[in-house]
């Protein structure tokens, strides 16, 4: 998919594809939140491998 952002001097870009998929606002950049979901799914697997190591 393409996105496209309309813009206009001293107002927000439009991003109509977010609009029409109902995305929310993004707070963090995609490579951000890919990284922090990897480092919560490591922490499950250390967790449970010392959980199973008793």
């Amino acid at each position: 998919m393409t996105w496209i952002a309309y813009h206009a001097p001293g107002a927000p870009n439009l991003h109509p594809a977010d609009a029409r998929l109902s995305l929310p606002d993004r707070l963090y950049s995609f490579p951000l939140q890919r990284l922090v979901i990897h480092e919560a799914a490591v922490l499950v697997v250390v967790r449970v491998r010392r959980s199973l190591k008793g």
